[in-house]
């Protein structure tokens, strides 16, 4: 089986089923990334090696190479080469709390197999459970027929009782990490999305603010893994500014995934998730470990949506509540922060009780995503087979 993954970045569903794949002499995997030497430079290669082959995306001779290689199957997930293959497949790069307007992407995926909004042998996108199945029939438009619901194949490799968790070595890790002890004191992970533009903003003077919360963070002994987007998506002067921050702190480390593309190893190494409603939480969640989200404010209240484009970044404010949540933010898997002070004291329930968001997340996952039993990435390997000798 030759199965060929075209990835905006190689993380999370792509990278666990990517791998997987490769692991197996009968499959053929070719993965186009856009820095291939980058990501080999990761820590994640020291437990998670991809044994497939890389090449770099977006050049005449990745076309090329996808073209001699000929995939039985090329799956994407926001990314789509100017190619048209045998049979596409979707790993969407992300599950979130916010509406996606993939109109774009639809076009252009009926262009290469044919039109997704009707049944089609050559097209499947993969729903990670019901709601999704619901949200990408109705919003996206992609026909039933074409909607398969075969849950999170990234759910194999961070569930607690996973080879890969239970196994997992902090000191292997530690020099993923200059400048902290991230082996022996505990260690929280801040992920945030890019979109609402600052991080605690909304509740007063952002810098104060963070420095407050790296002071506690500090003071409780722990660690501050702090997880930003790329680069390209923050303006200079906060860029500049939110360097120099850190740069000047103990226990801190300032990650952009640009430069730092893996996010596996960060999930594994850290003890609690701080997030204000990433689609990074959803991944966090199958660790079962404590997660906190920081409450955005109400549409038409300082909620603003912060966009990319080659032009630059733009930034409006979301009147409409139902036009922005995909599903309502209090369907979550963790706790939940609505002010500064409580974001404090959440930090010191997740440091001081490591069970307290199991049930929530378990809750959450048994919801939402299909059969996070282990066997995800095989169910998706035995469909793709079934798929093919069609």
């Amino acid at each position: 089986m030759k199965i060929c993954f075209w990835a905006s970045t190689f993380q999370a569903d792509i990278q666990a089923m990517a791998c997987h794949l490769a692991n197996k002499e009968e499959n053929e995997v070719l993965v186009a990334l856009k820095n291939p030497e980058q990501y080999k430079q990761q820590p994640v290669e020291k437990i998670l090696p991809f044994k497939g082959e890389i090449i770099q995306r977006d050049t005449f001779k990745a076309w090329w190479r996808l073209m001699r290689f000929n995939p039985d199957i090329l799956v994407v997930d926001n990314h789509l080469p100017h190619y048209r293959p045998k049979r596409m497949y979707v790993l969407w790069h992300g599950y979130g709390w916010r509406m996606d307007h993939p109109e774009r992407m639809r076009r252009n995926m009926s262009k290469r197999v044919g039109e997704v909004t009707q049944p089609n042998d050559r097209f499947r996108w993969q729903a990670l459970g019901p709601f999704d199945y619901d949200f990408t029939k109705g919003h996206r438009g992609i026909h039933k027929d074409n909607l398969v619901t075969l849950g999170s194949p990234y759910s194999d490799l961070l569930r607690p009782e996973s080879l890969l968790s239970k196994n997992f070595n902090r000191e292997l890790m530690a020099d993923g990490y200059p400048g902290i002890d991230v082996v022996n004191r505990p260690n929280v992970l801040i992920g945030m999305t890019w979109h609402h533009g600052g991080l605690l903003g909304h509740w007063g003077e952002e810098w104060e603010l963070l420095d407050k919360l790296l002071n506690h963070i500090n003071k409780l002994g722990a660690n501050a893994i702090l997880r930003m987007h790329d680069r390209k998506r923050y303006d200079a002067d906060y860029l500049d500014a939110i360097t120099r921050f850190c740069s000047k702190r103990d226990g801190v480390i300032l990650k952009f995934k640009s430069e730092s593309p893996d996010s596996l190893v960060d999930i594994l190494i850290s003890d609690l998730l701080i997030t204000n409603y990433s689609s990074f939480a959803n991944l966090f969640y199958y660790t079962l470990r404590p997660s906190i989200h920081i409450v955005p404010p109400d549409a038409g209240e300082g909620l603003v949506m912060r966009q990319w484009s080659q032009k630059g970044i733009s930034t409006e404010l979301v009147h409409n509540q139902e036009g922005f949540w995909k599903h309502p933010p209090e369907d979550m898997g963790g706790l939940r922060a609505f002010s500064f002070d409580e974001l404090l004291q959440c930090v010191d329930k997740a440091v001081n009780e490591k069970d307290c968001c199991v049930d929530i997340a378990t809750d959450y996952i048994a919801r939402h995503i299909e059969q996070p039993n282990g066997e995800s990435c095989e169910r998706l390997e035995q469909y793709f087979k079934q798929w093919i000798q069609k």
